[in-house]
């Protein structure tokens, strides 16, 4: 199942699966990151465990701790299109 990825404030990544409605399309407290787009759960998992966040599924809510500071959601977003690219030459 895919996710969408979200930064709150404090810059803590939120990744909700796309399992019904998009939970956190409205909601002013949280940045959408890659603007929505949906993300592959290696790749969610492979950030959730370098940078820590909450990620949230149908079957409940896992919680990382942080390891490394995320300076910005550009930071987060390059790391997420490395990933991508790193997967795609994977599969071919």
């Amino acid at each position: 199942m895919r996710t969408r990825l979200f930064l709150n404030d404090a810059n803590t990544i939120f990744a909700i699966d796309a399992c019904g409605p998009d939970i956190g399309a409205g909601n002013r407290l949280l940045r959408p990151l890659l603007r929505g787009a949906l993300v592959a759960p290696e790749a969610v998992q492979a950030l959730l465990q370098t940078y820590g966040g909450t990620w949230v599924t149908n079957r409940g809510i896992k919680r990382y701790p942080r390891r490394e500071p995320l300076r910005s959601s550009s930071e987060l977003e390059r790391r997420v299109a490395e990933l991508a690219a790193t997967r795609q030459r994977a599969s071919t």
